[in-house]
């Protein structure tokens, strides 16, 4: 039982975000997706943005970050939901 408390606390998208903000792989990826999200993404990223997106969200398929999931009450909610929105709006 305590393995598979793990195995769902492992699937925090805080905790998936910490570990994708220490990482020089994921991080740039998870700023350009947020980017693309925010809507304005073309402006920022210039020509050639959409397949930075797609390329982007490809890799990110690939990190903790894919199926985290943020549960309702938690601290830092709003945080937690903002990282799994910018991954499901993509």
């Amino acid at each position: 039982l305590p393995r598979l408390a793990q195995a769902a606390g492992d699937r925090d998208c805080l905790r998936a975000g910490d570990q994708c903000s220490g990482d020089e792989g994921c991080s740039p990826r998870l700023r350009t997706l947020r980017q693309c999200v925010a809507g304005d993404g073309s402006m920022r990223l210039g020509p050639g943005a959409r397949s930075q997106c797609e390329a982007a969200m490809t890799a990110l398929l690939a990190t903790p970050l894919h199926g985290c999931q943020c549960k309702r009450g938690m601290k830092k909610e709003k945080n937690c939901l903002s990282i799994y929105w910018s991954l499901h709006q993509a």
